[in-house]
């Protein structure tokens, strides 16, 4: 089972270059999210503290973003896949087990260079360690869909680095995505189907008053022509 995260902090880096897109100065750009094995103290855990941190303590792997989603109420919802086997060239990418302690989120200003990103957010376990992710050891990779959310003002102004590794859609999201279209096709189909039912059911429903109302002026018509009545 996941372990809990603590609410992400946004570094004091972070608040000058969301004060940037704010006033129209830049755009946000996200690169990466980095897992961390660091240890935090109480004392380092809060808020406070973290604002000031420029990097992880103890920084393991980078992973390319997959997703970004705006939510309602200015904030972000980032989506990664932290893993110990790289899932488009099966490189071996963890060969030491370690506990993700630390999450940091990665941003620059769009369009900047490698050397002008900032560690925009940190996030730290509330627990003295948080998931374990293990040496891949020649088996089925180990495999954590990680979502990192944090407020952003100005959301319209966000997007992310698709260039790095991961930065391929989830297969999950991918089959998900498939799977409503799918949904919403087959729903159109049977929608269809039930009208043109219905539609037949009309027709038939018509065609038989009409044919009742022939056979009736038929009996009438009869019935006229024995009493002599010209109708």
């Amino acid at each position: 089972m996941s372990r809990p995260y603590n609410n992400a902090v946004i570094t004091d880096a972070g608040i000058d270059l969301l004060d940037k897109a704010q006033t129209g100065q830049a755009s946000i750009q996200f690169t990466r999210m980095a897992a961390g094995s660091g240890i935090y103290t109480t004392e380092e855990k809060d808020p406070s503290v973290l604002r000031g941190s420029t990097g992880l303590k103890l920084g393991q792997d980078s992973y390319g973003l997959s997703s970004v989603d705006i939510m309602p109420d200015d904030g972000i919802k980032l989506t990664s896949l932290f893993t110990n086997q790289d899932p488009a060239t099966g490189e071996v990418i963890i060969t030491e087990g370690y506990y993700i302690n630390e999450i940091g989120l990665y941003a620059r200003e769009k369009g900047g260079s490698d050397d002008t990103e900032i560690l925009y957010s940190i996030t730290v376990a509330t627990d003295d360690t948080g998931d374990y992710m293990p040496p891949y050891n020649g088996g089925p990779p180990a495999q954590i869909i990680q979502e990192y959310r944090c407020k952003v003002s100005n959301a319209a102004e966000v997007s992310i680095d698709l260039t790095g590794a991961g930065a391929a859609m989830l297969v999950e999201e991918a089959e998900a995505r498939f799977q409503g279209l799918t949904d919403m096709i087959q729903g159109l189909i049977e929608t269809d189907q039930g009208l043109a039912e219905m539609i037949q059911g009309l027709t038939e429903t018509v065609q038989g008053l009409q044919e009742k109302q022939e056979r009736d002026r038929a009996d009438i018509d009869y019935i006229a022509l024995m009493r002599g009545v010209d109708l």
